[in-house]
């Protein structure tokens, strides 16, 4: 099977836009959702909360209420991915993707 260089530079782009969507905690209209502050998602991850760790992850991803740190928002996503949670192993694997972890 011949595949073309744009389609596949089409596929990552496709995975890039979407998995920016859970990145940034933004829904395709770009509203963020209701969710728990930084210290309610600080106080879930202490107590292995898989949501709690995912949130807190994506908030040092971000640096939203927290300092940037990529390599904090590495190991809580893998915490949290561990626990099956779907969003932080696409976040996991975006980061891998992109090199940024």
């Amino acid at each position: 099977m011949r595949v073309s260089v744009l389609s596949i530079l089409a596929f990552f782009g496709s995975i890039t836009f979407f998995s920016s969507i859970y990145l940034n905690a933004a829904t395709p209209s770009g509203t963020p959702p209701q969710e728990m502050t930084v210290a309610q998602a600080k106080e879930a991850a202490e107590k292995r909360d898989a949501e709690g760790q995912f949130l807190l992850a994506r908030a040092y991803a971000n640096g939203s209420g927290v300092a940037k740190d990529l390599n904090k928002a590495v190991e809580l996503y893998k915490l949290s991915a561990a626990q099956n949670n779907f969003k932080a192993q696409n976040n996991l694997g975006v980061l891998y993707l992109t090199g940024l972890a």
